[in-house]
């Protein structure tokens, strides 16, 4: 559990893939919410742990803001874009 939102993660065969509830009621979303490849995790598992948690913060603050231009990721492929 993340800032009250359950999540579920899956590594394997070098690609990764995040899904989150939508509200925090333990139901996840039906797609996930970023995907990539391994590469992208970094080294280590404290890394990996790093990019879970911002991926999973990122998201729901873009759900809470009402602001049209403020995602962080790619609405189409969940890819990170520059704040």
């Amino acid at each position: 559990m993340i800032d009250g939102r359950t999540f579920y993660f899956r590594e394997r065969s070098g690609q990764w893939h995040l899904q989150v509830d939508l509200k925090p009621d333990g139901h996840l979303t039906e797609r996930p919410i970023a995907s990539g490849t391994t590469e992208q995790l970094g080294q280590s598992a404290i890394d990996h742990l790093t990019f879970i948690v911002q991926t999973v913060r990122d998201h729901i603050t873009r759900e809470a803001c009402t602001h049209p231009g403020a995602g962080r990721f790619c609405p189409d492929c969940g890819t990170r874009v520059a704040p």
